[in-house]
């Protein structure tokens, strides 16, 4: 039958019948498909070597027979070209489900058990809170560009260590997402690294002397004086456990340790 804009508004269901595909005499796979309940939708059907697939085009109240035409046309042409418009549209679903957010959930996830665990709130917060921007972004649609002007901005202000440790963050994230199948390349390779520069001076004597003087007979104070006594990175000395003191040594296993 010639589907027609009178067609589409008066066909009906055969009695006894609960849904019926009624097909265009002009576009091959163009198609009205009408259920009991009154549902009229346009589809296109078509078949690929053995495989027969349908994909539904829009309702008839909301879609022209004109516009509903045109698209089954291109979608045939398609197919005659070998392509398969419903796989591609089906991909292109799931692709769109694959934002930055979505994905580094999941890393954050895995992440949470392999790292020590003060390492993996920075992790978190790189991710989170200084890639906001990139949340709601397709993962494949991620572009160098994209972690360029990020980087710039968290360089201005946040300052350059912590967008260096951000990128370093990114990198890792995008490398793993790669492994997952998400991803053929990584969009923070040929980004631009902030020059860093080493600490200039480390307290005087007499500056330690002042510090260690003017501290209380505190918690705080005990970790003040062990860090200047030691040397440890304020971590190791915060979060000591009463397992690593051993006499008068302090014995920090490896996964305590940026060095291990």
């Amino acid at each position: 039958m010639k589907l027609t804009a009178t067609a589409v508004r008066t066909q009906k269901l055969a009695r006894g019948k609960s849904e019926a595909i009624f097909f265009d005499d002009d576009v091959p796979g163009f198609g009205l498909r009408l259920r009991e309940r009154g549902s009229r939708t346009f589809i296109f059907q078509y078949k690929l070597g053995t495989k027969q697939r349908r994909m539904a085009l829009g309702a008839a109240t909301a879609l022209s027979i004109v516009d509903a035409r045109k698209t089954a046309e291109q979608l045939h042409a398609r197919v005659k070209l070998g392509q398969d418009p419903a796989s591609e549209k089906a991909e292109a679903k799931t692709r769109a489900a694959e934002t930055f957010k979505a994905a580094a959930d999941s890393y954050l996830e895995q992440q949470r058990i392999r790292l020590r665990p003060r390492s993996y709130p920075d992790l978190e917060r790189h991710l989170l809170k200084h890639a906001k921007v990139l949340h709601e972004m397709q993962l494949a649609n991620i572009e160098r560009r994209d972690i360029a002007t990020l980087v710039g901005t968290i360089t201005k202000n946040s300052g350059a260590v912590t967008a260096n440790r951000v990128r370093t963050s990114l990198s890792g994230f995008f490398s793993w997402a790669i492994e997952q199948g998400l991803l053929e390349a990584n969009p923070v390779i040929g980004t631009k690294k902030n020059e860093e520069q080493s600490r200039e001076r480390v307290l005087t004597p007499n500056e330690l002397r002042a510090i260690w003087n003017a501290l209380g007979d505190d918690h705080f104070g005990d970790i003040i004086r062990l860090l200047a006594l030691t040397g440890q990175r304020a971590a190791e000395i915060a979060g000591l456990r009463r397992s690593e003191i051993h006499g008068d040594l302090i014995v920090l296993p490896g996964e305590r340790t940026k060095n291990k």
